[in-house]
């Protein structure tokens, strides 16, 4: 029997958010990371900092770390969605077109943005933890995510905890990333 602890990340968990994010993405973060640092930039130090501005930036209880016995073993991180739909400029590139759209579809819900369990954890329940755990920060509002259809153990995990489907879009590539599904989906749970 494993030692399961949640607790709220900190800016050392800067590496393992990096590889949540990248895992939660399907492989999308890292080739953002890699367009946006160019040619000339330090990969590893761009995408550090950027993932502890982000755990600095959250809300308290909104970016949590999972550990067993002791080890890093995923992670999630959530925020609140407005009212007013974000804008999709003509300047988007079109692979995240279909993700604005679907995130757009559920305002004023409590978002996860990644959540992710490292592989050699897996199994153990600590994604149901981890999604359980933030629940409680969306009140009255409701949660939502985004995952792609092939990802049949998050979509399984999230259908036994009363996600619905509300909308699917089509996922749409860009060179030098590839996603292993088709179809990007936007699930709702409604407040208790």
């Amino acid at each position: 029997m494993q030692n399961i602890l949640l607790r709220p990340a900190n800016t050392n968990d800067a590496p393992a958010f990096r590889r949540v994010f990248e895992l939660a993405s399907e492989g999308l973060a890292p080739w953002v990371w890699a367009q946006s640092a160019g040619p000339d930039g330090n990969l590893d130090d761009i995408v550090l900092q950027r993932m502890r501005e982000k755990i600095e930036k959250s809300a308290q209880g909104t970016c949590l770390v999972a550990e067993v016995d002791g080890q890093t073993a995923g992670g999630v991180i959530t925020y609140d969605i407005g009212d007013e739909p974000e804008a999709i400029e003509d300047d988007t590139p079109p692979l995240f077109k279909p993700l604005i759209q679907l995130e757009n579809l559920a305002p004023r819900t409590h978002y996860v943005n990644a959540l992710a369990v490292f592989p050699e954890f897996q199994g153990l329940g600590i994604g149901r933890k981890l999604l359980r755990a933030v629940a409680g920060n969306a009140l009255e509002k409701g949660m939502s995510l985004i995952v792609e259809d092939s990802n049949v153990a998050a979509l399984k995990l999230y259908r036994s905890e009363w996600y619905k489907e509300k909308a699917r879009l089509p996922v749409v590539e860009a060179e030098g990333w590839q996603c292993p599904g088709t179809e990007w989906i936007l699930m709702i749970r409604l407040p208790e």
